[in-house]
């Protein structure tokens, strides 16, 4: 990638991600993003969108 941001996490390996803290199916895109953003030493902001639901960015 152009600004040195690999998206090549993979949250099938047992250290990426602690399974039992993640409550539904609905947090599994912030999982994503989280380990992602762990994977390149980013930080995640949290927001709240119109409908009043939390976007990650």
């Amino acid at each position: 990638m152009e600004n040195g941001v690999t998206d090549s996490v993979s949250l099938r390996s047992d250290e990426t991600v602690n399974w039992p803290r993640v409550l539904g199916h609905s947090q599994i895109t912030d999982v994503y993003l989280l380990a992602l953003a762990v994977a390149n030493r980013l930080k995640l902001v949290q927001t709240l969108s119109k409908r009043g639901s939390v976007t990650t960015f």
